[in-house]
């Protein structure tokens, strides 16, 4: 009859006025123009997060677009079982030139994610796309189109979103409508592209910034933290004072955790705080908490690594160094940290491998440590030619002393005998324990504490401990008695 049809009508034309509703008024709540392309064939959790484009109509939201794929990135590193490569490597590309295939091979990741950002008035459009990198395909993509005062939920949403399509689990799990201010996060964002940029002014401008984005949202633990991190900054690079704002800077990482317990970074600053007080027991306490939030976290395996070298574990080192070059590759000082610790190690030909790749990501072709390789390889000739890349000093001394016939050599080993720097004994202390003789070696390290407390310049940047055990020609004297003596003589002076 017709009133089964009437019936059917009327409730089609009400699911669709709820449909109306729902999307009307949820909107802003629902990403846009999905695209789903079959599922990635590239094997192993790892992934880059790209610097984002910004295609706001003024172009002055680059700040803003580092800042959100940056704190997406720090989202998706909270996974388990997610490998994630650190900014300082991963935002070296510029946004919108992308070659995958470069990357792929510089990164050694599974997937890449790129994005693109479009601020107006109070308009937010984030597009963000999920490339498999072995065969180039995108994989996923989404558009978010928001209010900017959903911004906070939005960059947990685009983590939750890609670790879904990943499989993977966040720990914790990030919530999508977490409260916060949106100014605030604005703050927070350009406070902490200053306080990276480190330009003239930018550290002064980054404290202002941080402070009053901790003002308008004073449970922004991101925020007090990068605080903290500027107090201690300016204090010991800028200003020349290590006490400034101290107290201050204790108060915005208690104010970090309180906000935020399993915020690795607030712990690490904060044992770096305890370390700075003279606490080592809660800077320990500290440290291990963080470790235990973020084994893979770079800051993490940095302190770690050098832990493990000032204990005498060398292999326990190298192999946190190499995790820390997995997580951020392009980083020169990482490579080079762990070409130190091979060459250490007795890994000679693996230090100059490793010693290239620093060469290639920045202007220290690391020419002592080279030269040292190659001599204790026998491949002396290459050793000498290396070693004229040495600047004038002290070490280039020493090794003419070792590379260079008698007459330069003896010159140089008496001006290194004339030299009245613990850098000089403890140069003199190589060339014996090079020749095999421990006697003259110790004696020269003793020689070195002594002087310990010159205000000699070189002396004054001289990292004593790492020094001792990262020097290839002392090893053979971590087998004698005496050593421990001297390394704990020498560290504590």
């Amino acid at each position: 009859s017709s009133r089964p049809v009437a019936a059917l009508v009327i409730g089609l034309l009400l699911l669709a006025v709820v449909a109306w509703w729902f999307i009307a008024h949820r909107a802003d709540d629902l990403p846009h123009d999905v695209t789903e392309a079959p599922q990635a064939t590239s094997t192993g959790n790892s992934i880059a997060v790209l610097r984002f484009l910004d295609l706001s109509p003024a172009g002055d939201q680059a700040y803003f677009a580092d800042g959100l794929a940056e704190e997406i990135l720090h989202l998706l590193a909270q996974s388990p079982d997610l490998k994630v490569i650190a900014r300082s490597s991963s935002f070296v590309y510029e946004p919108g030139s992308v070659d995958i295939a470069a990357i792929a091979g510089q990164l050694d990741v599974a997937y890449v994610l790129e994005g693109s950002v479009r601020r107006a008035g109070d308009q937010l459009r984030i597009t963000v796309q999920l490339i498999d990198t072995s065969t180039r395909a995108h994989v996923w993509s989404r558009t978010y189109d928001h209010t900017f005062t959903r911004v906070l939920g939005v960059q947990r949403q685009v983590a939750v979103d890609v670790a879904e399509r990943l499989k993977v689990s966040l720990t914790p799990s990030p919530v999508p409508d977490a409260p916060g201010s949106a100014a605030a996060q604005d703050l927070y964002l350009l406070g902490r592209h200053l306080f990276l940029r480190r330009g003239p002014g930018d550290l002064e401008a980054a404290e202002r910034d941080l402070e009053e984005a901790v003002a308008l949202d004073p449970a922004h633990a991101r925020a007090w933290t990068a605080l903290a991190g500027v107090y201690h900054v300016r204090g010991s690079e800028e200003l020349g004072d290590p006490a400034y704002r101290l107290a201050a800077r204790r108060h915005a990482l208690m104010r970090a955790l309180e906000s935020d317990p399993g915020l690795a970074e607030a712990h690490v600053r904060l044992a770096h705080y305890y370390r700075d007080t003279n606490a080592p027991a809660e800077a320990l306490s500290s440290f291990e908490r963080a470790r235990q939030l973020a084994p893979r976290d770079p800051l993490v395996l940095g302190v770690r690594s050098r832990h493990a070298l000032l204990q005498g574990r060398l292999a326990e080192a190298v192999e946190l160094q190499r995790s820390l070059v997995e997580v951020d590759p392009l980083s020169a000082v990482y490579r080079g940290n762990l070409s130190a610790m091979l060459l250490a190690s007795g890994l000679y030909e693996q230090a100059l491998e490793q010693m290239r790749h620093v060469t290639m990501l920045s202007s220290n072709e690391r020419a002592t440590d080279t030269c040292r390789a190659l001599l204790l390889l026998g491949r002396d000739e290459e050793a000498r030619i290396a070693s004229h890349s040495v600047q004038e000093g002290p070490v280039r001394d020493q090794l003419r002393v070792l590379l260079e016939p008698a007459p330069e050599a003896t010159a140089a080993v008496q001006r290194l005998q004339g030299n009245e720097s613990v850098q000089a004994q403890l140069l003199l202390a190589e060339i014996a324990a090079y020749r095999g003789e421990a006697d003259a070696a110790f004696a020269h390290l003793e020689a070195a504490a002594g002087r310990a407390v010159t205000t000699d310049a070189l002396d004054a940047t001289l990292d004593l401990p790492g020094a001792l055990w990262l020097s290839p020609f002392l090893a053979p004297l971590r087998e004698d008695a005496r050593w421990l003596g001297v390394v704990r003589e020498l560290s504590e002076s």
